[in-house]
């Protein structure tokens, strides 16, 4: 397995670790259920090797379990970490923090990501609209339609942030394990409450949509949305594969 949050990276870490080997490459693995994973070992030639390539902070796929996470945390395969280049922006260190697990503090003179708070549902609808409309667009150029609007579960109803904007409205979509393949100049992400839909990975992948910006709403204390993120990395796994592979 190869682990790391920038795909160059991991190629460059498994092409070292290999020396010419000949190797099967599954990227993203963390979207893997166990019978792609198997397909792939039937298919495998005699002397290839697997290579499950993954940013393990990501959200897991729709599928149950977690196949390269289950196989690193038993032991059953190497584990290589990729190491990407050092944060450059408020924005990168953001996200490092995050997948660490902790919440991210932003900085004056850098306003790649910025935190806003709001006291309701309907402040945050207020703030997202002059977000897009005013705010990203003066400081960065990109205009509604090179915007994402992301809502995590129990922040606002979709409908009520398109209502929102009279003119040219951003895509609206939802904050779940589908936003980690979302790639746009800016985005703006509403979270709910912390809870069991608020995990570590969904606000990860939060931050990684937006190429240039993100704008975080919520109205939440920092204190309990730190918690939040420490406290749950992502769904439950619902295989029995780590436990078998221990047996």
């Amino acid at each position: 397995m190869v682990a790391g949050p920038d795909p160059d990276a991991r190629r460059r870490s498994l092409d070292q670790a290999l020396g010419g080997v000949p190797a099967v490459v599954l990227d993203d693995a963390h979207r893997l259920g166990v019978e792609e994973v198997l397909a792939a070992v039937e298919d495998l030639q005699e002397d290839a090797v697997l290579a499950l390539c993954l940013d393990p902070a990501l959200p897991l796929g729709p599928v149950p379990g977690a196949v390269a996470l289950d196989l690193a945390s038993t032991g059953s395969c190497p584990v290589l970490k990729a190491e990407g280049p050092p944060p450059r922006s408020a924005l990168d260190r953001a996200r490092t923090d995050v997948a660490a697990g902790r919440w991210f503090s932003t900085a004056r003179d850098d306003r790649s990501v910025v935190e806003v708070r709001v006291g309701s549902p309907e402040e945050a609808v207020v703030r997202v609209e002059q977000l897009v409309s005013t705010s990203i667009p003066r400081a960065f150029g990109n205009g509604p339609a090179d915007v994402a609007v992301l809502l995590g579960p129990g922040s606002v109803e979709t409908g009520a942030v398109l209502a929102s904007f009279q003119g040219t409205a951003p895509r609206v979509l939802p904050l779940d394990a589908s936003a980690a393949d979302l790639a746009v100049p800016a985005a703006v992400v509403v979270l709910g409450p912390p809870g069991p839909g608020l995990t570590r990975a969904l606000v990860y992948a939060g931050l990684r949509c937006g190429a240039r910006h993100v704008s975080v709403v919520h109205g939440s204390d920092p204190v309990a949305l730190g918690q939040a993120i420490a406290s749950g990395p992502d769904r439950p796994r619902r295989t029995r594969l780590a436990a078998l592979l221990t047996a």
